[in-house]
């Protein structure tokens, strides 16, 4: 009986059930679109945070001393500390054009993503000439 009525219910008003029915659709559609591209950029930052280790603290400051380099990697839940120093630098000859030279000791934390060129090799020496 209820089964009857609700056939005829919707033969009677078929353009609004179909026009709710497209949009619960289009909204579970939306909805599971948004979630699985959330999921994938949630994937692909871990990724990208576990390669490259990336840190959890920076402590900036000026004369660091290796002496004072161990005190950090002593304090407990340290797991790895390095010390770098960057240094802005822009070019007289091109104003538009600003540079960010880092020197590094060990590129074990926060590692260079290389886009393009070789990766960073701390046991190869480079001549400046």
């Amino acid at each position: 009986m209820l089964l009857k009525k609700m056939l005829r219910d919707i033969r009677l008003n078929l353009s609004q059930f179909i026009t709710i029915f497209l949009m619960v659709t289009i909204g579970v559609m939306a909805y599971c679109g948004i979630e699985a591209y959330m999921e994938g950029m949630q994937q692909t930052s871990d990724t990208f945070y576990r390669e490259n280790n990336l840190q959890d603290l920076n402590v900036l400051g000026t004369g660091f001393s290796k002496e004072d380099l161990n005190t950090v990697n002593n304090i407990e839940g340290v797991n790895i500390a390095e010390r770098k120093l960057v240094i802005n630098a822009n070019n007289s000859l091109d104003s538009d054009k600003d540079y960010l030279v880092s020197f590094i000791e060990s590129n074990e934390i926060s590692k260079f993503y290389v886009v393009d060129g070789e990766k960073f090799d701390k046991s190869k020496k480079r001549s400046m000439a």
